[in-house]
């Protein structure tokens, strides 16, 4: 994704891609964010190691205010499909609107690229993660008890 900026409310974001420069803040704010979620739901837990094998700053974007990181998301197309890893805020961040931003952004990204749908996993128990899937008209298409999550899809012009 290039180098955007979006304003919400009051706030004005800056949206860049990421860079290697970039792995400790989406470290941090994704143990903080989802750590809990690893270690309850899947049979390794969170993992350093496992954060730098997914780690792919090419598919990353990073949301700043003024300068400073304040979330991210994971994004990338394979084929037919765009593939939506994860989106995480940080704390003194969530509440403003940026999951809609972040969501409203991978859809329309997902549409020039020529996606079909969209998919993404999460977490049975996260029902923020829920409502915001069905609110941006994510069906579960899978349920995957070993990781304790779903299979959301979206078909990106529906």
């Amino acid at each position: 994704m290039n180098e955007q900026e979006a304003i919400i409310g009051k706030l004005h974001l800056s949206l860049r891609g990421a860079d290697k420069r970039d792995e400790p803040f989406v470290y941090e704010l994704m143990h903080s964010s989802l750590g809990d979620f690893f270690d309850r739901n899947t049979e390794e837990g969170w993992s350093r190691v496992k954060f730098r094998q997914g780690f792919h700053p090419r598919r990353v974007t990073i949301i700043e205010h003024e300068g400073m990181p304040v979330g991210f998301f994971d994004f990338e197309k394979a084929r037919e499909t765009a593939i939506f890893h994860t989106q995480c805020i940080s704390e003194d961040y969530r509440g403003r609107g940026l999951v809609f931003l972040i969501n409203r952004l991978v859809i329309q990204e997902a549409k020039s690229l020529g996606a079909k749908r969209i998919r993404g996993k999460i977490f049975k128990d996260s029902p923020i993660s829920l409502a915001i899937c069905r609110r941006f008209g994510y069906n579960l298409s899978a349920d995957l008890p070993k990781e304790n999550s779903y299979l959301v899809e979206r078909r990106v012009n529906g």
